[in-house]
């Protein structure tokens, strides 16, 4: 019966724990954290262009225009020309990239990528843009945003190219095209992941003083080079102008112009420079916080498997996802998060049974890692015995029998004396009703006397074009230049370093073999990782063994190439996988120290395992 009042139960309420969703692939994980980091980032440079317009609306920056409606005005203009730049910059993010041979490849796979030049067209593109906007948006300035100018009065005579906004736009479309080549040039698109992480709004706010000054400094030196160059090249670029703008007229969309200006460049007008510089550090700061926000909120080591129910299956389809190599370094770069810094993962990869003995985690897991390392060992081995061609197996002759002697009666005249040097008569009268495709051209040189098959041969090989010609001289004539040689020339140091290309992934493969090994003396309850710790021992030694040879003997091969550098050098990608294989050894080594005698490795790797065990490396 129910009643007015109701009492409350003595018992607790239960809680029902919500269900973790199931993941098919890691690629399908990491694609719902992308959408998290992108709208994150987008709020992130939303307030960043808001500040950046209210603090360039100060008294120092000359402004005409204080409305709540023109920072807003301003502020979503600059934001949306800092996305598309900062949308481009984000469609290139790469974990690792491969390493040229020589600084010419180099320069050449730049200079022919589509990548390269739409970063500089849209970097010009915002940068005049987003210099024209301040003036018009914040200055209120009409006159300097203008294209054209009369010069006998308004609306009177025929116009002519205003300086002024032609220098601005110069000026502006070289500040982007600076930043540009200066962003190709750094490798800036490849994401190096800190070990350390700070709260995206603190890693912010520390960078901030640093952008801004950079900035400053960058964009002073630009306009000290602009104001120059303009100088002595100001009436090239006007006749250039004005011819593109004659080449519009011929669509309709300008009348006639003067060729030579009237009203000249104001060289001391200290307002609109002052404002243009201005205007230019709000383009220089914002692309450069666009590019601290890219790397705050996506060069991080994230644990994104952790929402799911099937997290290490998820994870480990990751690791063998060969086809797209950011997702699988991706996967790699969580990996070692979690062998590293959480426990709470490590336990959950150690408990994780799979299906059966011989598919858990552990064994898939560490698996992957040494695969990796053994494919490196594999590209080391090449370089110094060569990849051999394969050839194929010489067909197996059967021995026939040889028939038993017989008589055969032969059908012929045995008085006829046989000829011995018979005449061929060359008879060609076939071959006019035939087409010249189908005549066999090896049966023709037969006949051919040795001039007419040379003859016969240039006429068979197609002429080369002129311009193919010239494309090979010049080739010919270039690579004598000694500065073209220098960034050809493949040195033994690029050959030693390309080998290492991924060496992201080679770090965190050797940080998970040896943070894993490590913690499953006291995190591993069905001791899983101690039947595999000679086999992780035998990969990580092997690697260094092969990695300290490569170093310091390189293969013969290696001896006829130039050095790039002089005296004793330090390689950056070997060094840094080296340390790490042997930070991996030195932390089994450590934790296992009261069972050192008890771990059994291949007899080849037993010296270098001993120096290990007594710490002499």
């Amino acid at each position: 019966m129910n009643s007015l009042f109701s009492f409350a139960s003595t018992q607790p309420p239960t809680t029902q724990k919500k269900e973790l969703p199931t993941c098919s692939s890691y690629k399908e994980a990491y694609k719902i954290t992308e959408k998290r980091r992108i709208r994150s980032a987008c709020i992130a440079l939303a307030v960043i262009s808001l500040f950046t317009t209210i603090c360039f609306q100060a008294s120092f920056a000359f402004p005409n225009r204080y409305s709540i409606f023109t920072t807003i005005q301003h502020a979503t203009l600059l934001f949306f020309f800092n996305g598309i730049v900062s949308l481009t910059r984000y469609c290139k993010f790469t974990l690792w990239k491969p390493i040229p041979s020589s600084n010419a490849s180099e320069f050449m796979n730049k200079v022919s990528s589509s990548d390269t030049w739409l970063t500089i067209i849209f970097h010009i593109l915002s940068g005049v843009a987003i210099v024209r906007s301040y003036f018009r948006t914040l200055c209120g300035d009409t006159y300097n945003t203008s294209l054209f100018v009369h010069p006998h009065g308004d609306r009177y005579g025929l116009r002519q190219l205003n300086e002024d906004s032609l220098f601005i736009n110069v000026f502006a479309g070289t500040l982007g095209l600076y930043f540009a080549v200066k962003y190709i040039k750094d490798n800036n698109n490849v994401m190096h992941i800190p070990s350390v992480r700070q709260p995206p709004a603190m890693a912010l706010k520390l960078s901030t003083a640093t952008v801004v000054f950079e900035s400053m400094k960058s964009t002073a030196y630009v306009f000290g080079f602009t104001y120059i160059a303009f100088m002595i090249f100001g009436g090239l670029v006007y006749r250039i102008a004005a011819d593109l703008a004659t080449f519009a007229n011929f669509f309709g969309m300008f009348r006639s112009i003067l060729y030579a200006p009237v009203v000249r460049f104001s060289w001391y007008d200290l307002i609109m420079l002052t404002r243009m510089y201005l205007g230019g550090c709000i383009a220089m700061i914002s692309w450069n916080m666009g590019d601290r926000v890219l790397d705050v909120y996506f060069a991080v080591q994230e644990v994104i498997t952790n929402d799911y129910k099937n997290a290490y299956d998820c994870l480990i389809s990751g690791l063998k996802d060969d086809k797209d190599p950011f997702v699988q370094a991706t996967a790699f770069s969580e990996l070692a998060e979690i062998a590293t810094k959480r426990p709470t993962g490590r336990i959950g990869l150690f408990n994780d049974m799979g299906t059966n003995n011989n598919n858990t985690a552990w064994i898939q897991v560490s698996r992957e890692c040494m695969n990796v390392l053994n494919a490196l060992r594999k590209n080391i081995s090449i370089e110094y015995t060569g990849v051999k061609p394969a050839v194929a197996s010489a067909p197996v002759r059967k021995e026939e029998v040889a028939p038993p002697n017989q008589i055969k009666l032969n059908d012929m005249d045995v008085f006829s004396k046989p000829k011995t040097d018979p005449i061929i008569l060359d008879d060609r009268t076939g071959s006019l009703f035939t087409p010249s495709s189908t005549h066999n051209i090896g049966s023709i040189r037969s006949i051919l006397t040795p001039l007419q098959q040379q003859e016969q041969q240039q006429q068979l090989v197609a002429p080369k074009h002129k311009m193919f010609t010239l494309l090979q001289n010049a080739q010919k004539r270039v690579a004598q230049v000694p500065y073209v040689q220098e960034m050809s020339k493949v040195t033994a140091e690029q050959k030693i370093r390309q080998i290492f290309s991924n060496y992201p992934v080679l770090l965190w493969s050797a940080q998970s073999l040896g943070s894993l090994t490590a913690a499953s003396i006291n995190e591993d309850p069905f001791g899983l990782v101690q039947r595999d710790i000679g086999k992780v021992l035998d990969t990580l030694l092997a690697s260094v063994i092969d990695i300290e040879r490569l170093v310091r003997t390189p293969p013969a091969s290696y001896k006829n190439l130039p050095h790039g550098y002089s005296g004793d050098v330090m390689l950056m990608e070997p060094e840094i996988v080296l340390l790490a294989l042997r930070e991996a050894i030195y932390q089994i080594v450590t934790s296992f120290r009261g069972y050192t005698d008890e771990i059994r490795v291949s007899k080849q790797y037993a010296e270098k395992w001993e120096s290990f065990v007594e710490f002499r490396e």
